[in-house]
């Protein structure tokens, strides 16, 4: 029965890659790729300087989302500008989603402890805010971060709690 629950999790941690919402790196590379996306980046630093409050976030988030393929480091440069302006703005749901994408880059860089910590700091804020959807990808997140390190049981609690949501 064990074994069977760890293949269950296995499978299921794997399909649950970090969100990062509706589009993932590989869908950005295969859509427009690198060099295509330059005129959109140009275009969403074009309207940046205009930007309202609001719209800075979006914007901030936007380039880290664009960068993400490309350079990961002007997507970390971004990301962080994108949580310094949620935080700003106080916005609970724009600051987990920023702190979520922050704790994928560090992920991706190979920082798993430090996008644990980052994830579980953004769990809190999503419990505390009752931010449902994002508590289920922070959760996978988790999982899969813990199975990078090769902590199987953190990573299968961590699993069954988001399947109760």
């Amino acid at each position: 029965m064990k074994y069977f629950l760890l293949g269950i999790f296995l499978t299921y941690g794997c399909s649950c890659f970090s969100q990062l919402g509706n589009r993932s790196k590989i869908e950005l590379v295969e859509k427009r790729g690198p060099k295509l996306s330059t005129p959109y980046i140009d275009s969403l630093k074009k309207v940046l300087a205009g930007a309202n409050q609001k719209q800075l976030f979006e914007i901030q988030f936007g380039l880290f989302r664009e960068y993400l393929p490309i350079n990961k480091d002007s997507s970390s440069f971004y990301i962080d500008k994108a949580l310094k302006q949620a935080i700003i703005l106080g916005d609970s749901a724009d600051i987990v989603n920023a702190y979520n994408a922050k704790g994928a880059l560090l992920k991706s860089d190979g920082d798993v402890k430090k996008a644990i910590e980052v994830f579980k700091y953004a769990l809190d804020i999503a419990r505390r805010n009752n931010l449902r959807m994002l508590v289920k990808y922070l959760l996978n997140n988790l999982a899969l971060s813990y199975t990078l390190i090769a902590s199987y049981d953190t990573a299968l609690a961590y699993n069954f709690e988001s399947l109760k949501i």
